[in-house]
């Protein structure tokens, strides 16, 4: 298991707050999406990034995606992370198109089929998303299968 990083009492944008509210209710993974242009991104946003549109909802997604790239953080001007460092994070790309930042458990090669999902402390407001490798990558299949 990683170290995984010791949360602080910190804010978090309303968007944030938001998608997090909307993932926890809906009891799965979800991102940001305009209606007006059909964007999905990320990270979560009061206006769209595209349109500028104010009207954010929330789009269901499987949170499976490709690594992009991995690297492993010893140092980190953050406070919030200080403890928990070393602290493996990727940069990946869901199936949608939407590339953002998760904590992994462990590095990932480029390329390699991982599930992105919503993990911490509700009541702390510590929530962060992580990375887990599909079980067909543990497996060497080719099919995408959460676990």
């Amino acid at each position: 298991m990683m170290n995984s990083p010791k949360h602080q009492s910190f804010r978090r944008s309303l968007a944030w707050v938001s998608m997090v509210k909307h993932i926890r209710a809906a009891g799965g993974f979800s991102l940001p999406h305009c209606p007006a242009c059909n964007t999905l991104f990320y990270p979560p946003q009061r206006f769209c990034p595209k349109c500028l549109n104010g009207h954010i909802e929330y789009q269901a997604d499987t949170g499976v995606a490709t690594v992009l790239s991995s690297t492993r953080l010893h140092v980190t001007f953050d406070e919030t992370f200080e403890t928990g460092a070393p602290v493996q994070v990727v940069n990946v790309r869901t199936d949608t198109g939407v590339t953002l930042f998760a904590f992994a458990d462990e590095p990932f090669s480029p390329g390699c089929r991982v599930a992105v999902y919503l993990e911490g402390d509700e009541v702390e407001g510590a929530e962060s998303l992580h990375a887990r490798p599909l079980l067909s990558e543990i497996r060497g299949e080719k099919n995408d299968e959460l676990e």
